[in-house]
């Protein structure tokens, strides 16, 4: 229910019969892209430790499109640091994933080869004017820190933007 009203207050429809509440450790790719194919964003707020972040961050890749987004919640959040941990070792194990940007505690994570792409349409979205954007830098890769409190919200409607648009080469499932 709280998935479905935070969605709702971004503004996207939700549609019922593609929502499935489950431990990540017990679902399969298949469990997930039978409801709707490979996913073009997975946010992940799941358990905070480590064997749910890893649970989740494996779950995502086998059903994550190509031109997909990853967004980890409690990134950095001092209440969770195994999510914090988790996270970077996912990005070590698959370095063809880079940091997009990073807002109110959750960062977001593209493939290497699309990340330029949507860090312009993103950061270039008429969402983004006013929001206060620093670059920031992890193991070689740029990313952008959105310091505002709104500023979640605001790149979740640029994303969206970007689909609705069809920006660039992606497409979109």
């Amino acid at each position: 229910r709280a998935l479905k009203a935070a969605a709702q207050a971004l503004g996207f429809d939700v549609n019922d019969a593609l929502m499935l509440g489950a431990d990540s450790r017990t679902l399969s790719s298949h469990d997930l892209t039978a409801r709707a194919g490979p996913f073009r964003f997975v946010h992940i707020d799941g358990g905070h430790n480590r064997d749910h972040v890893q649970a989740d961050a494996q779950l995502t890749l086998e059903t994550l499109s190509s031109e997909g987004v990853i967004c980890f919640d409690d990134f950095y959040n001092p209440l969770w640091p195994e999510v914090t941990s988790g996270v970077y070792e996912f990005m070590r194990e698959h370095g063809d994933f880079a940091p997009l940007f990073f807002a109110n505690m959750k960062v977001f994570l593209v493939r290497r080869e699309n990340a330029e792409a949507y860090k312009a349409g993103v950061v270039s979205s008429p969402y983004m004017r006013g929001v206060q954007k620093l670059a920031c830098h992890y193991d070689g890769d740029e990313a952008v820190l959105f310091k505002q409190p709104n500023s979640t919200r605001l790149a979740f409607r640029a994303l969206e933007m970007m689909r609705l648009q069809r920006l660039g080469s992606f497409v979109y499932r």
